[in-house]
């Protein structure tokens, strides 16, 4: 039995089996996909390790440099911060029917400029503020309600909307939005919305405007009480008939002569009718006429914005930082010089 296997063996070694030189062994395939992918991550994290330890050895041995850096940042940083001067920003939407538009918008650049001129003591006298209060004010501008919320921009080119766009563009014509900049957060709003207000009414277009069309609407309302006083006729010619009605008897048949009347008002109804409109809008211009402001604040200036400016411990952490990677960017910098010496010597005769 031995010398059958001592002699198979020797068959097996002297004849091995055929193989074919383009057949391909999957085991060495991924077992070369393996090894190449683990050199690839060894090298990545070999890369950093260099990089690591090349930066502790800059740290230790430029430390005086860093801390000198990031002491110089930090202290620029604080005088950064207080010398910057923040300033916060509120909006309002506001109401102008007397005066719109161009003029509107107009009328509040006068004011900006003032502002950006640092003119505060005619600013003062046109919102009727001390100089000290105007001083507050940064700078003050007026946006149309429609603009300010880009609805052009957002729907104009959709088709199903044009004519709504159309619509909201007439309705809030006379609204815009107020945008004001302030150096001291909530200082007199209440003041310069009242400022705001008499600014506006002392505007001659405006006084124009807004007498005629108080004029406008006082002959409004005589014309609607001359309408509801006919009405009132019509109203007891339809009652007696009513009455008149009620005491023959059901079996009686209600006539109700409105001759001589307009053919509008011809049937009972519509007097009723037309009687209840004439009424809401005499009560629409009784109101109109009860407000005699020029400017309505639709909602105060509130829910203020910081720009500008930072708090003491992130300008001091920002300088600090910055003071920090300066150091580091020149450091390397010069290391890199260095390096680029050494290969020009190396590689390249003069």
């Amino acid at each position: 039995m031995e010398e059958n296997k001592r002699s198979e063996e020797q068959i097996t070694k002297s004849h091995p089996p055929k193989r074919y030189e383009d057949e391909i062994d999957l085991r060495e395939f991924f077992g070369y996909i393996t090894k190449s992918i683990a050199a690839l991550v060894g090298s990545v994290l070999n890369f950093f390790l260099r990089v690591i330890l090349h930066f502790r050895y800059v740290i230790f041995r430029f430390w005086i440099l860093f801390l000198l850096g990031t002491v110089l940042g930090g202290l620029a940083g604080f005088l950064y911060q207080q010398k910057s001067t923040p300033y916060f920003e509120t909006n309002s939407t506001v109401k102008s029917k007397y005066l719109n538009g161009i003029r509107f918008i107009s009328e509040i650049n006068k004011l900006d400029i003032l502002c950006q001129e640092g003119n505060y003591t005619e600013l003062g006298k046109r919102l009727g503020l001390q100089p000290d209060e105007a001083r507050s004010l940064k700078s003050i501008r007026a946006i149309n309600f429609y603009d300010y919320y880009s609805l052009e921009e957002a729907f104009g080119n959709d088709e199903m909307l044009k004519d709504s766009l159309q619509m909201a563009n007439k309705i809030h014509g006379e609204e815009f939005v107020l945008i004001m900049n302030m150096y001291r957060m909530g200082t007199g709003l209440e003041k310069i919305q009242k400022g705001l207000q008499s600014f506006i009414a002392s505007n001659d277009y405006v006084a124009q405007n807004y007498k005629t069309s108080r004029q406008l609407l006082q002959e409004e309302k005589q014309r609607i009480n001359h309408d509801l006083a006919t009405l009132d006729t019509l109203k007891d010619r339809i009652n007696q008939a009513v009455f008149q009605y009620g005491k023959n008897g059901s079996s009686s048949t209600l006539k109700i002569d409105l001759a001589n009347t307009q053919s509008l008002m011809a049937d009972p109804i519509k007097v009723y009718e037309g009687n209840l409109q004439l009424l809401e809008r005499k009560q629409e211009i009784e109101k109109q006429l009860a407000n005699p402001a020029k400017l309505i604040f639709i909602n105060d200036f509130a829910d203020f914005q910081q720009f500008g400016g930072l708090g003491k411990e992130k300008a001091i952490a920002s300088g600090a930082l910055y003071g920090f990677l300066t150091i580091l960017i020149g450091i390397i910098l010069y290391s890199l010089n260095q390096l680029l010496d050494k290969l020009q010597k190396k590689y390249i005769k003069v």
